[in-house]
């Protein structure tokens, strides 16, 4: 929290770090979304080829949203096959191609649904007929895969979207306290009297159990605003509070603490 004086008006801002970290988190929430969904939300097709009696091209290509993120040519495979990659959360599988050098894999990751058995008895049966001329397969994403990586990436763009930064300037001249609160969706202004006002320094619990002190503001309409955020040591937010009551009424001062649970 940065505290200015000048021209009669004492300014409250938040810091330099203020919501980094809310920030950084609601980022790394949509970078996995997205990154989940980039991996596991593609759309696998095949397509064969039959140029003559013994030779096959085949074609892999891997789209997310139309969009082509992997192409990949097989000459002459031999057979289609299951490969099940173990783990102790469960088997998850892929169908590969088989050539004479290596296995060419449909999709370049492994998951708990592949084709079935039946289709691919159907890759087999075209390889295996030399009267076949052209066979085409596809593998589409399952539907559940959507929901991981949009609801990682929705909670990471509704904690960027709750993020906000208020700045509180003490109006001496005309006796108000304005009040702006800066976002993502815009900026919003208030302003209230500095008739009557308080600081006063509070105490609370954070999520551990301890004691944490925080400065709030006091006005004779019984508002009550506080201030940034709260800090383990009293002493700090009472010199704020003292601060801000001789901007406002100089030589009075509230020195204790206001205790809540």
């Amino acid at each position: 929290m940065r505290v200015v004086e000048k021209n009669n008006q004492l300014i409250i801002r938040p810091g330099r770090t203020s919501g980094s970290g809310t920030l950084l988190f609601g980022l790394v929430f949509v970078v996995a979304g997205l990154a989940a969904f980039w991996l596991f939300g593609r759309h696998a097709a095949l397509d064969c080829t039959r140029l003559e009696a013994r030779e096959v091209r085949c074609e892999i290509k891997e789209t997310v949203l139309g969009l082509p993120v992997r192409r990949v040519e097989v000459l002459n495979p031999r057979q289609a096959v299951t490969e099940v990659n173990e783990d102790s959360d469960g088997d998850s599988y892929r169908v590969a191609l088989v050539t004479a050098r290596d296995n060419v894999p449909l999709t370049e990751h492994f998951s708990s649904e592949t084709l079935t058995d039946e289709q691919l008895q159907q890759i087999n049966y075209f390889l295996n007929d030399s009267t076949a001329r052209s066979f085409s397969i596809s593998q589409p994403p399952s539907v559940l895969i959507y929901v991981f990586p949009f609801c990682f990436s929705g909670a990471g763009l509704l904690l960027i979207l709750s993020l906000h930064f208020q700045t509180y300037t003490f109006d001496r001249d005309r006796g108000v306290l304005i009040i702006k609160r800066e976002s993502l969706r815009g900026t919003q202004r208030r302003e209230e009297s500095l008739r009557g006002l308080r600081a006063v320094v509070r105490e609370s619990k954070d999520s551990d159990g301890d004691p944490v002190f925080g400065v709030h503001v006091l006005l004779a309409s019984g508002t009550d605003i506080a201030l940034g955020a709260s800090s383990s040591r009293p002493a700090s937010q009472q010199q704020l509070a003292d601060r801000i009551q001789d901007f406002v009424k100089p030589g009075v001062r509230i020195t204790y603490v206001d205790v809540r649970d």
